[in-house]
């Protein structure tokens, strides 16, 4: 059993293990992908995707924008079944739980 490889700038691991691609730090449990870490150095507009190492996107975590200073909007692929954005600002798909405060 591989424990982690490095795949088109991906490192893949087993779940729960944290995995670094070029925008987010994610962990993958179950099938589904939560995005725990967004990087800091993103400026200007930020899209979540639909999936991320081929899992889908249905978490994202409660610090993920943590000192993201230079971040002023949010755009939602239109794949994502969990999140939506409407002017730039981060929800569940029911709009009900927005990650902006």
């Amino acid at each position: 059993i591989i424990s982690s490889l490095s795949h088109q700038g991906i490192k893949l691991g087993f779940a729960d293990d944290e995995i670094d691609c070029e925008a987010y730090t994610y962990t993958v449990s179950n099938g589904k992908a939560t995005i725990t870490q967004v990087n800091r150095n993103i400026s200007g507009t930020v899209t979540i995707p639909s999936t991320l190492g081929g899992y889908p996107v249905t978490t994202i975590g409660e610090y993920a924008f943590w000192n993201c200073y230079s971040l002023t909007s949010i755009n939602v692929d239109e794949n994502n079944s969990t999140y939506n954005a409407v002017a730039g600002v981060l929800f569940q798909k029911d709009k009900k739980n927005n990650h902006r405060k």
